[in-house]
């Protein structure tokens, strides 16, 4: 079962905009995608930065830091900074940060 609960506007053109609805499977592949691309130095931030990036997707679905790291098939140690990266979010989204520039 797919849960479709997340819109995000990517840009076409110059001027228009169109919604894109997002799986829970089309995140963790764009996560992957990411992590792939990664400088192996950076492995670690680019994975704090993309789980800051969909936090408030995975908090909507209610998934777990072990799950994201079991979907993504990563170590104990990557669980323990996607825990991190979901504990310090609420705290960058007070604090002004804007998701949409990440």
């Amino acid at each position: 079962m797919i849960y479709i609960v997340f819109l995000r506007w990517y840009k076409v053109g110059f001027c228009n905009m169109r919604p894109i609805m997002l799986s829970e499977e089309k995140v963790y592949e764009l996560i992957k995608i990411e992590l792939r691309l990664a400088k192996r130095n950076n492995f670690c931030r680019t994975l704090i930065l993309q789980i800051i990036k969909y936090c408030n997707f995975f908090d909507k679905l209610r998934i777990t830091s072990a799950d994201i790291a079991r979907n993504l098939k990563l170590s104990k140690s990557a669980y323990s900074q996607i825990a991190l990266a979901r504990t310090i979010y609420p705290d960058l989204i007070e604090n002004g940060l804007d998701i949409q520039q990440l």
